[in-house]
């Protein structure tokens, strides 16, 4: 994809971000009161970690990390 170093990073840290921002609303919601939405957005992260090899340019990869972020704090919420 031939990406620098600055972009690299943002790709890396979309990926937090997302994982920080959703990781207190799942939280709060926890796992048990939201079973389902937390199956569904579980499953979710698994396409989106196949779709990081997919991803075919900067923003598709970002976008693709992002999406996966905020998906995986369901799963293991604090």
């Amino acid at each position: 994809m031939n990406l620098d170093d600055t972009q690299k990073g943002a790709i890396f840290s979309a990926f937090t971000l997302a994982y920080a921002l959703f990781e207190i609303p799942t939280g709060w919601l926890g796992t048990r009161s939201v079973p389902a939405a937390c199956c569904c957005a579980w499953c979710c992260g698994v396409v989106f970690t196949a779709a990081t090899g997919w991803a075919w340019n900067y923003v598709s990869m970002l976008v693709t990390r992002f999406l996966f972020g905020a998906a995986r704090p369901a799963a293991f919420p604090t």
